[in-house]
């Protein structure tokens, strides 16, 4: 449409704040996806990372820990911001697509103003976790020209060449920016492997581990879940896709470790089976680990396979081990049929990882106990506990939408209570009953 260049130059950008052990996944993959075709001429800049190795090793701290006011303003007063930025408007690109998250929004703002003071006919799309309508009032949109909400796989060739009429897109328009979401739910079957070559990959911080993916969006309903709001449909790849992904990597860059970023490795049975089968054939040596949620079908057998090909360490959304929290969260388990996965888990030679939810709405103070006493009895089996966190209402939850099912009463200040004296003061007092607890066990949590 507007576009009349022979070639588009297009530079993804990965926002600070994210991880520097190994590239970002979502650049990774959409960079593959434009790289075949050849009217495109496309770059990579992993800001985060190039910031991260220009700072001091008390900023570096910043990266490994949720300091949201850091990435909010402190990040602004980084002394070699301005050096990085003058960099990146250097890349001369046509259309610079940013990916990062919430955070991200600020450095957004400010790097969009910088570009755009530069060269007016800059393009700016955005998209990734960064690119949900309800963080849209903290954007400046006057600034950017498109975003793509939403999977982008098989709209993001059309939408950079300016193709808005393609039948696959969903285009809406409002003054200056346009926002795309796609018609049809892209095949994850047979996704193009990511070519690394892109990247500085001899920076990052772990020299054999690599991201990878099997699936996208989740089969299960728990009520305090916003993640899956935003994929309408559960997605699997080819096992053998996913294999022959991992081949490719051991070859071109003899990269042996990977982080599985689905929700959950386990959300189809049949998959993770195939999979495991046409790995475990190859009889190549890898390491590699991931989330899962508690099911029955984690048999021991079925463990012992997944140790035998490679994997090491699962985290298990276990949340709470009260029937009544499980059942008020919607989990499809008891806590009995999680103290047996977990049991099987580790007794398969992996490492088991839990994650717990405290204050969620019809928690009593007796299911903190139960849970603390479960957690004592069984904390042998349990190698760390992850994550403890005050349940949020976030956005797109169940419980967001349905308070009343609840009993859920919002306060002046936007904060809430709910039965049982489940109010901001109650919450705090159990995690902190819940993470002494940890540390007494040996089980210090990672994230708090």
């Amino acid at each position: 449409m507007f576009y009349v260049l022979e070639f588009m130059k297009l530079l993804f950008v990965n926002l600070p704040p994210w991880s520097v052990e190994s590239p970002p996944i979502i650049v990774s993959y959409l960079d593959a996806i434009v790289s075949k075709d050849k009217t495109i001429k496309s770059e990579i800049y992993d800001l985060n990372l190039e910031l991260f190795l220009l700072s001091e090793e008390e900023t570096k701290t910043i990266w490994k820990k949720q300091k949201c006011k850091y990435w909010e303003k402190e990040v602004f007063d980084h002394p070699k911001l301005s050096e990085l930025l003058k960099i990146l408007i250097s890349k001369k690109a046509d259309i610079v697509c940013f990916v990062g998250t919430m955070f991200s929004i600020s450095l957004l703002n400010k790097i969009s103003y910088e570009l755009k003071k530069q060269n007016q006919s800059i393009k700016i799309l955005i998209g990734g976790k960064i690119a949900k309508e309800e963080y849209s009032n903290k954007i400046e949109k006057s600034l950017i020209d498109f975003i793509i909400y939403g999977e982008a796989e098989n709209i993001l060739i059309d939408v950079i060449k300016g193709n808005f009429k393609s039948n696959k897109l969903n285009v809406v328009q409002e003054n200056n920016l346009i926002t795309f979401s796609t018609k049809v739910s892209p095949s994850l079957k047979n996704i193009n492997f990511p070519n690394y070559e892109k990247f500085r990959l001899e920076k990052y911080e772990d020299q054999k581990r690599l991201p990878i993916f099997f699936s996208r969006g989740c089969k299960k309903n728990c009520a305090f879940c916003s993640d899956k709001k935003e994929y309408n449909l559960f997605k699997i790849r080819d096992p053998k896709n996913v294999v022959d992904e991992i081949i490719n990597n051991y070859i071109k860059y003899e990269r042996t470790d990977y982080h599985v970023c689905d929700l959950i490795i386990n959300g189809d049975m049949s998959f993770l089976e195939r999979f495991l089968d046409l790995l475990n054939k190859k009889n190549i040596k890898i390491s590699w680990a991931g989330q899962a949620t508690i099911r029955k079908e984690m048999t021991l057998d079925l463990l012992k396979k997944l140790r035998m090909s490679g994997c090491h360490n699962i985290a298990y959304g276990v949340e709470s081990f009260s029937d009544n929290v499980l059942k008020h969260m919607d989990k499809d388990y008891s806590s009995s049929e999680a103290i047996t996965v977990i049991k099987n888990t580790k007794f398969a030679g992996i490492n088991v990882g839990i994650n717990l939810l405290v204050g969620f709405p019809g928690e009593k103070k007796e299911d903190i106990d139960i849970t603390i006493d479960l957690l004592e009895k069984y904390s042998m089996f349990i190698d760390q506990v992850n994550s403890i966190n005050i349940f949020s209402i976030q956005v797109g939850c169940f419980v967001s939408k349905y308070p009343d099912k609840f009993d859920i009463k919002f306060q002046k200040n936007l904060d809430w209570t709910a039965k049982y004296s489940n109010n901001k003061e109650s919450r705090v007092k159990r995690l902190n009953k819940l993470v002494n607890v940890c540390k007494k066990n040996g089980l210090i949590p990672e994230w708090v």
